[in-house]
């Protein structure tokens, strides 16, 4: 049966159509990982900064203080990057968070509640769990993320978080303010 030339132009069109759907959704897949991937490491990466100016101020021990310096260099060296990988993306839209969360906000606020040793205790311990939800994350997109900026920034970020992840954990076993 022979088609008329308004119905092949029809079916491709239609068959165009599906073909940008599908694209369309693809991206929008990568746009939704690669967003969630962000806002995460973007807030984690505000709170371990903010934290650790915290703990400038009010840290009693040295060793506490030392680490708390170091979060705010490696981490202020991070936001770069990410802002780097965001433009490599070419995923337009995507930003960094710039504000802490309610929870996050939450955290800092019940940090400084405290003083002394308890405020040593208690930055340690935020930097254990913020590092150790970090090294998942960047983990997991290092190895199944959907953009390939965002994807190498995840892996060449991970050997960094793992050793702040390493060294909270150390400051913890150290057990000064016990």
């Amino acid at each position: 049966m022979l088609t008329t030339e308004k119905e092949r132009i029809m079916k491709k069109s239609l068959i165009l159509l599906s073909a940008v759907f599908a694209a369309g959704a693809a991206h929008a897949d990568e746009m939704s990982d690669a967003q969630t991937f962000v806002k995460k490491a973007s807030m984690s990466n505000l709170l371990e900064i903010e934290s650790s100016k915290l703990a400038l101020e009010k840290a009693q021990d040295p060793e506490v203080k030392a680490f708390a310096q170091q979060m705010i260099d490696d981490h202020t060296k991070a936001g770069n990057a990410l802002k780097a990988a965001i433009s490599e993306s070419g995923l337009n839209g995507l930003q960094p968070q710039t504000s802490l969360s309610e929870k996050e906000q939450e955290k800092m606020a019940d940090l400084r509640e405290e003083s002394g040793e308890e405020f040593d205790e208690e930055y340690v311990e935020l930097q254990e769990d913020a590092h150790d939800r970090a090294v998942e994350l960047f983990e997991d997109y290092a190895e199944d993320g959907e953009n390939a900026a965002l994807q190498k920034f995840a892996s060449s970020t991970l050997p960094t978080l793992k050793q702040h992840e390493d060294h909270a954990d150390e400051l913890d076993d150290e057990g000064f303010w016990d």
